[in-house]
């Protein structure tokens, strides 16, 4: 694949203690009658709730930068619902879009990055190699390049290693991205 690209909810709970009084919650700031509010919240505790399947990849949540490599590269990964986990990268410079990937890892069987780049005729599916409490590897020892993708949280920041053979020598693509908005704060 030519044109492959590496380009790959925060709840604060604040509780008074102490008071032999309870202030009442500020009024709703909606302008939506109670039972709309009220649906508005059931609805959102239904897409904030963890996916059984794919919740051990919530470390992944949020959107990620990095200029390490020269533009601007982007990546942001949507929370797990039904199985399936958004994410799309995209590679910016000179004002003008790079590249760009949609990515998905979905929940299988087997587990899997699906991973569909600017200019490539089909999707590329690797499969879960390996994972831990913030890491995961996925494979595709039949791609061209990269038959390894590997990524790796620690604190605010994601590091991407994307290994294989190109052209008959082995080589490694690394990059560090950093935490810019969302759940990976």
């Amino acid at each position: 694949m030519k044109h492959w690209h590496p380009t790959l909810f925060a709840l604060v709970l604040s509780v008074g203690c102490g008071a032999a009084e309870v202030e009442p919650p500020p009024p709703p700031t909606s302008d939506d009658p109670p039972p709309v509010q009220a649906a508005v919240a059931r609805l959102r505790t239904l897409a904030l709730a963890p996916d059984p399947t794919l919740g051990q990849f919530s470390w992944l949540v949020g959107t990620w930068a990095t200029r390490d490599s020269g533009p601007l590269t982007l990546e942001t990964w949507q929370p797990a619902r039904g199985g399936l986990m958004l994410g799309n990268g995209q590679a910016v410079g000179d004002g003008r879009t790079l590249s760009a990937e949609v990515q998905r890892i979905v929940a299988g069987p087997p587990i899997a990055l699906v991973a569909w780049p600017d200019g490539a005729a089909q999707a590329t599916t690797f499969e879960l190699a390996s994972s831990g409490p913030q890491e995961v590897a996925f494979a595709n020892p039949g791609h061209d390049f990269p038959q390894r993708v590997h990524y790796r949280r620690a604190g605010s920041a994601l590091a991407v290693t994307l290994t294989g053979a190109d052209k008959g020598e082995t080589r490694t693509v690394s990059y560090t991205l950093r935490c810019i908005d969302g759940a990976c704060r």
